[in-house]
């Protein structure tokens, strides 16, 4: 084939595939290893095909509401309850619970509050930490979600279970009888999720997570793609920030999108426990509203109103101790609230004159850190504040 050859046949192929009524994801990941393939033999064909996103069977898919997830967890077993509360209530992909070829995904010790002692499972707090490691992560950044109380619970009768002895049946000079197998002796590099009952130390493949949830939806009498359990997650969060219980810097972070919170996490090392616990707090109201399956308190609008100017306020550069001379802030008008942030936004532009700080595009951030200079914060005009090392 010549180029434009080449280029007829990718754009026929897509043709012919969006009549098979094939997504439009699908269908682009095709053509894109198409277009690899014919770059590797040097005829890299000039065309752009553009997909319809409405394309294909799952276009009108919703995710479940809290009853649905409900009746699916209900149907699911110990295992596949796990499986499906690690994207419903934390976030994360299904690779991050088990990478594509099944060498790595979520281990015990990407759960740092969770203890293991005699079989017993605990949790020093709830909800708690879950780190989404660099290797399983999409983005290529290591980030960090949460847990509630009632995905931790499905996570320690199933870690429980795999630690206590089980009795299996083996052929003996052709007779079948049962042996005790010891437990599984679970170490902090111990996958979370394996492939089967017994298979120790074995990480389960993405394929396979996809496999075991998908069973649980279909006998709950839906028809839907695993990947719904994380969907569920993003329309809780997004139904949260419309509540104004959180803001929508740390859905991006737990859902491990780029914005201001995961850029100060890859920078810094970490969160301050100021900041982690602050993220504690606003991931157990959304829980409680939201996101559990099980019966919701009602939040008063005051303190929704107070907790999100609060957030506001420490996103614009207010510290804690100048928030708290403000007072009760769902007494302040709106008015108040943009003014003192815009307040705030010139006194950090004005330092930034000061020779040690400067503001930059945030397209120059990456450059400007290579240089030895530090991230300071994010502020209106798609900008940063950046600062010379002390």
């Amino acid at each position: 084939m010549s180029k434009k050859q080449a280029g007829d046949f990718l754009l026929d192929a897509a043709t012919d595939l969006e009549d098979g009524k094939l997504r439009s994801s699908y269908i682009a990941n095709i053509i894109k290893a198409a277009k690899s393939w014919l770059k590797f033999n040097g005829k890299k064909p000039d065309v752009e095909i553009k997909f319809a996103r409405e394309t294909g069977k799952y276009a009108q898919e919703k995710p479940p509401t809290n009853n649905e997830l409900r009746h699916i967890l209900d149907a699911a077993d110990i295992r596949q309850k796990v499986a499906i509360s690690l994207m419903a209530f934390t976030g994360f992909r299904d690779q991050t619970l088990g990478n594509y070829k099944g060498v790595d995904g979520l281990k015990i010790a990407d759960f740092p509050e969770m203890t293991l002692n005699d079989g017993r499972v605990e949790f020093r707090k709830t909800p708690t930490i879950v780190r989404c490691r660099s290797p399983v992560s999409k983005v290529g950044y290591e980030y960090q979600s949460f847990l509630n109380e009632e995905g931790c619970e499905y996570l320690k009768a199933y870690l429980e279970d795999r630690m206590r002895p089980k009795a299996r049946k083996v052929k003996r000079e052709g007779r079948w009888i049962q042996e005790q197998v010891q437990g599984e002796a679970l170490i902090p590099n111990s996958p979370i999720v394996t492939p089967k009952q017994l298979d120790i130390g074995s990480h389960i493949r993405t394929t396979n997570i996809g496999d075991i949830i998908r069973k649980a939806i279909v006998k709950a009498g839906f028809r839907w793609r695993p990947y719904v359990c994380r969907r569920y997650f993003a329309t809780r969060m997004l139904r949260a920030e419309d509540d104004r219980l959180i803001t929508t810097q740390y859905t991006k972070f737990w859902m491990g999108h780029m914005g201001e919170i995961l850029l100060r996490y890859t920078l810094g090392k970490g969160l301050d426990p100021d900041d982690l616990e602050r993220m504690r707090n606003a991931y157990q109201r959304v829980d409680e509203a939201h996101l559990s399956t099980r019966g919701r308190k009602e939040i008063p609008q005051d303190k929704i109103v107070s907790t999100l100017r609060n957030e506001w306020l420490r996103m614009a550069g207010y510290t804690d101790e100048e928030v708290a001379k403000l007072g009760d802030l769902s007494a302040l008008t709106q008015e108040k609230i943009q003014e003192l942030v815009r307040q705030k936004t010139a006194q950090l532009i004005g330092l930034s004159g000061k020779g040690r700080q400067k503001v930059v595009s945030m397209t120059e951030l990456s450059q400007v850190i290579g240089e030895g200079w530090e991230f300071v914060t994010t502020i209106p005009n798609n900008q940063a504040i950046v600062r010379l090392p002390s």
